[in-house]
């Protein structure tokens, strides 16, 4: 199915976006950084309360609803600590260049 296959993709993506904005390579301006985090919880939101909205006679949890709601809950984490983890990982950064 293709939604499996783009949900997989998106999945696969924003773990590579995270890794490389913790390390610091793709830093370029935190408005950016705070923009991505912005589309990326609303677009998350959308779909959430597009597919479990009470109005919605029969709600079939299926196995793409089960790989979504990972990928939210997982992304969704990693954004709520993502100033604190970008902090600490700063740090480290100078404490390895002195």
């Amino acid at each position: 199915m293709i939604e499996t296959f783009i949900v997989d993709w998106i999945g696969y993506i924003t773990f590579f976006i995270f890794i490389l904005l913790f390390l610091g390579l793709i830093q370029k301006e935190p408005t950016y950084f705070i923009e991505f985090i912005f589309v990326f919880k609303v677009g998350i939101s959308i779909f959430l309360m597009y597919k479990f909205n009470d109005f919605r006679k029969k709600i079939k949890f299926t196995e793409l609803d089960r790989k979504v709601c990972f990928l939210a809950g997982f992304n969704l984490f990693f954004l709520s600590f993502a100033d604190l983890i970008k902090e600490y990982m700063n740090t480290l950064k100078t404490w390895i260049h002195l």
